[in-house]
């Protein structure tokens, strides 16, 4: 799976917070969802700023692995 990565472009700004479809990750969507169904871990590395905290858990939820048995976690790197 490629890295998602503020690089690619200029940094998000706060008026990325408003359309979230502008923020690196959304390049991603499926192939993120895909590695979600064809494996029972995945783990997802981008820039700062690129979305992965704020979007992911969105993706997922919308893609329904919300519900029991599913949970969604997220991790910060320093918290590993």
């Amino acid at each position: 799976m490629a890295r998602p990565s503020s690089s690619q472009g200029p940094r998000p700004s706060s008026s990325s917070y408003h359309d979230p479809r502008r923020l690196p990750i959304w390049a991603h969507r499926d192939e993120v969802l895909w590695a979600l169904e064809t494996h029972s871990t995945v783990i997802v590395v981008g820039d700062t700023g690129c979305g992965k905290s704020t979007q992911l858990p969105q993706f997922v939820l919308q893609a329904g692995y919300g519900a029991p048995p599913w949970v969604i976690g997220v991790a910060q790197p320093r918290a590993l």
